[in-house]
């Protein structure tokens, strides 16, 4: 039976404090070192979110009306959840980055709800319009919202195949909080890879959403003044098929429906 020893409830207080004081430090740089450049693509799709963001709210000349406002703070939200789920994953937390980066695909739905149909505004300012119920609308308008939505789905609901990962076999010892070994960086793999897949979904919303007041567009096209073509540039095409591949390896990997 593998377990953590403690002689008294002290004990446990002082390696909760050791887990946040010092082995988290130690498995970022763990992380940092095995995964640069998938952490550095995903602070790249990040840094464009936040600057298309920054500049609808402060640098634009173009008055934005309540509903494109509401949006640029959903938005916002969801990009600093999926910064918060990275953290997670660079100090070695296996799970919980999942539901971050399920909050902010969800703010994102929101978004190209009200994008689609500003009358459903309304629902939302009355607390009527549901993230996880605008996913099946959002992914008529991006068809990887439905497909990334599904494997976070699949990771976050308690399951046998997800349970466990705190175990380190090699050290005879459960893990208390995050932190990294060997055997687990596996699923610092799964979990970059489904960052990086959403990364690059999500700045594809923002700029939907925005496109009037972008000037460089990477991922679509306008062919009338209601309707948008997919037109992602060849930089977006091969970040985009980096990242589908990787995470093809991984639904394959770990037999994620």
């Amino acid at each position: 039976m593998i377990g953590l020893v403690f002689n008294n409830r002290n004990e446990v207080e002082t390696a909760i404090l050791d887990n946040i004081k010092n082995v988290s430090i130690s498995a970022t740089k763990k992380v940092d070192a095995e995964f640069q450049k998938e952490i550095n693509g995903i602070v790249d799709k990040l840094s464009y979110v936040y600057w298309v963001l920054n500049f609808i709210t402060n640098y634009t000349d173009k008055k934005i009306n309540e509903i494109k406002f509401d949006s640029k703070m959903l938005l916002w939200q969801g990009a600093n959840s999926m910064l918060g789920a990275l953290q997670l994953i660079r100090t070695g937390y296996f799970v919980e980055p999942n539901f971050l980066e399920r909050h902010a695909i969800e703010n994102l739905s929101i978004a190209l709800v009200l994008f689609r149909d500003y009358r459903r505004y309304k629902d939302f300012k009355t607390g009527k319009l549901s993230g996880e119920k605008c996913i099946g609308e959002a992914k008529k308008v991006i068809s990887q919202i439905g497909s990334i939505y599904g494997i976070l789905s699949d990771i976050t609901h308690p399951s046998k195949k997800w349970l466990g990962t705190y175990v380190a076999e090699k050290r005879k010892t459960l893990l208390i909080g995050g932190g990294v070994v060997e055997e687990h960086l596996y699923r610092t793999k799964l979990n970059l890879a489904t960052l990086g897949f959403l990364s690059s979904v999500y700045l594809s919303g923002v700029e939907l959403v925005y496109y009037d007041f972008i000037d460089e567009h990477k991922f679509w096209r306008k062919k009338n003044s209601n309707a948008f073509e997919w037109d992602p540039s060849d930089e977006e095409k091969g970040y985009g098929k980096e990242t589908a591949n990787a995470m093809a390896e991984v639904i394959k990997e770990f037999n994620i429906s």
